[in-house]
């Protein structure tokens, strides 16, 4: 039908009076970035993830690292993105570079956790002091935490958290040959037989105690329906005639952190004169 001579004229598609199309500041391909981040810091957060096993520590840890890396990438590029007029392109590799860098700080600390210069220059550990009469050992432990008694040998040494039930021993067994070495099999096939049929060892972690190499085997138990985590600390050769092992037991709460050993052998240190 033709048109009429007072018939308005109808606005063409690709006028300027119509509106503009809308930009995302993220082309699609800036998505890579961010979902390699997440996956690689959700493997090294959540190393027994393929055992079931996960804590309430280690899921936060995850949110608080994936925050302090994509928040102000993402807030960066925005600004990026507004300053040059909408330029998604620029806007997408800021927040990919920063992305990248952002991942190169925090994943390795989700690894290795703190610097590993960091505990040199701890404070001293507060809490109570707790000794054996015949040992030259000092074992530090929440000032809330209970000393338990009537101790049969090996154990030395024993606090218990009355608020969760987890505690930390120190057990010493004599040993007559001073060239003695740990048989890291037998403890683990020890250490299984002790947790029963659940038992399942985690991780095992070269470290120290009492200033000498160390071997740690971590590991998972159901006891009472409830998941227990160990962690046994044991000396490599003997000191002062005697081999000494801490153990820490962790009750649900998940599996114990590996990056927290450390700080758990620490709390064992030898007499000072």
């Amino acid at each position: 039908m033709p048109r009429s001579m007072n018939e308005p004229d109808r606005v063409p598609f690709d006028s300027p009076l119509a509106p503009a199309p809308r930009t995302w500041m993220l082309a699609w391909w800036g998505l890579i970035p961010t979902f390699v981040f997440v996956l690689v810091l959700g493997a090294t957060s959540f190393p027994n993830a393929a055992d079931g096993v996960a804590g309430e520590a280690e899921f936060k840890r995850f949110f608080q690292m994936a925050i302090y890396a994509l928040l102000p990438s993402f807030v960066i590029a925005w600004v990026v993105f507004r300053a040059t007029g909408r330029k998604q392109r620029i806007a997408t590799v800021v927040y990919s570079i920063l992305v990248a860098v952002a991942g190169g700080y925090v994943i390795p600390r989700a690894v290795n956790g703190p610097d590993a210069n960091a505990e040199a220059a701890e404070p001293p550990l507060a809490g109570q002091r707790l000794t054996h009469p015949d040992h030259p050992i000092v074992v530090t432990v929440p000032n809330e935490w209970n000393q338990v008694g009537d101790l049969e040998k090996p154990l030395l040494i024993v606090a218990k958290d009355p608020a969760t039930g987890n505690s930390l021993s120190l057990l010493g067994f004599k040993v007559e040959d001073a060239d003695h070495e740990l048989n890291r099999e037998a403890v683990e096939r020890g250490l299984l037989v002790q947790l029963g049929p659940s038992g399942k060892i985690l991780n095992r972690i070269d470290t120290q105690l009492l200033g000498e190499r160390a071997y740690c085997l971590i590991a998972v138990a159901k006891h009472d329906d409830a998941l227990v985590s160990v962690a046994r600390i044991m000396s490599e050769k003997p000191l002062d005639g005697y081999t000494y092992v801490v153990q820490y037991s962790q009750v649900k709460s998940g599996a114990i952190d590996p990056r927290s050993i450390p700080g758990i052998a620490r709390r064992v240190q030898k007499k000072k004169h």
